[in-house]
């Protein structure tokens, strides 16, 4: 088990469990810098949330709702855990599904802003796909992947925004019809 700190907001050095061995959490200089680019409010997806730290990030800065996926099931147990230490089991939704299946189940839910921070192993096909169907759902997009990886263009997404952090890069997706 390893602990990471929240960055900012309400929870602002707030420490929260990390237990999956199968997930990374993201450097709380990404993590920061991913905040200092979107001021996020309303509701929030957490695909793939390992520890929650997007979403919980999100909750802290003003988001009203989020939802927190991950198949993993120490992901999901941190993630029930840290939103009990935080009181914040008002504010959120925690699923332990594939990512298909919850995208599937919750394609009519309306999101503001959706984190995406896949597997090592999702592909550039992969992420294609993902971020096309994910378009429908009209809400800004933030993938987090490694540097040398290609961030698609995908009709019906403006790419707005992207940096590189290290051995991380951060794009920021929006539709073309959002202002």
């Amino acid at each position: 088990m390893s602990f990471v700190y929240l960055t900012g907001g309400i929870h602002n050095r707030r420490k929260l469990i990390s237990s999956s061995k199968k997930t990374r959490p993201t450097s709380q200089i990404v993590r920061e810098a991913v905040f200092n680019m979107i001021k996020v409010d309303g509701v929030v997806l957490d695909l793939f949330s390992g520890s929650g730290l997007y979403g919980f990030e999100s909750l802290s800065r003003g988001a009203n709702f989020v939802y927190f996926n991950d198949v993993d099931r120490d992901a999901y147990n941190s993630i029930l855990k840290n939103a009990k230490t935080l009181k914040e089991t008002d504010k959120c939704l925690v699923s332990k599904l594939d990512y298909q299946v919850f995208l599937k189940k919750h394609e009519q839910t309306h999101f503001d802003y959706i984190f995406i921070d896949p597997p090592y192993d999702f592909d550039d096909a992969t992420i294609a796909r993902l971020l096309k169907t994910l378009k429908h759902y009209k809400a800004t997009l933030i993938l987090e992947r490694s540097k040398q990886s290609i961030s698609p263009e995908i009709e019906g997404l403006i790419r707005y925004k992207e940096k590189v952090y290290g051995i991380k890069k951060i794009t920021l997706y929006k539709p073309n019809n959002k202002a």
